[in-house]
């Protein structure tokens, strides 16, 4: 009796690992950061390919960057798709947020995978719009005492809004870092687009590399 039970067990448990293993999941198919239109285009082809190889699987495209960078890159990819014709249904846009730099995953979903979750090295430390200068200077002092924890790490400062406005916050933070005697290499200023008009966000990246780019 004893043998039939450790029988049926094993059996039960062989079945349900077998389930476990056999569980499909979402495949990284490609990624890129900068690239042409010519580039997307070669890419969307591989990537329509690849798609029609695996019937019933889905196709997701994760896009990082400024909320400016993505549209410009879902341009690009939904241009190329139309001009292969291909069936914008079998792909999902996923909009992932901030990144250093505008950068595009490329995902093959099966039938029963779960779908790809962003990933990102960023994180968001502050946001306003229109404060005084008091309430500024203790919002950079904050940023670069986050920098200043972690060496590997850079600022990103987005702006939203039009260049005129975009370029009127940024010399007012810039001539803040400068007479406060703080290295200004350690932040980059981004235009974010023309939606949220008068918002600055201030971000945090850490990078494996950032030690060649302070130095060029």
């Amino acid at each position: 009796m004893i043998r039939v039970l450790f029988l049926i067990l094993f059996l039960m448990s062989s079945v349900a690992f077998a389930q476990k293993e056999e569980t499909p999941k979402a495949i990284k198919f490609e990624e890129f950061e900068t690239a042409t239109n010519g580039f997307i285009k070669m890419k969307m082809d591989a990537f329509y390919l690849e798609i029609g190889n695996n019937p019933g699987s889905q196709g997701y495209i994760i896009n990082y960057g400024t909320d400016k960078e993505i549209l410009v890159r879902e341009k690009q990819f939904r241009n190329a798709m139309l001009f292969r014709k291909y069936d914008e249904p079998r792909f999902t846009f996923v909009r992932a947020g901030f990144w250093k730099n505008v950068k595009s995953e490329l995902w093959v979903v099966p039938p029963g995978a779960e779908n790809p979750e962003p990933s990102s090295n960023a994180a968001k430390l502050d946001e306003f719009e229109k404060i005084s200068d008091k309430e500024l200077s203790a919002k950079l002092d904050n940023l670069y005492v986050s920098l200043g924890k972690n060496p590997n790490s850079l600022g990103y400062i987005l702006t939203f809004g039009s260049p005129q406005v975009v370029a009127a916050r940024e010399q007012r933070i810039k001539k803040y870092i400068v007479k406060r005697k703080l290295v200004l290499s350690r932040v980059i200023f981004k235009n974010a687009g023309s939606d949220d008009v008068g918002k600055t966000e201030l971000w945090i990246t850490t990078s494996d590399d950032l030690n060649k780019k302070l130095k060029k």
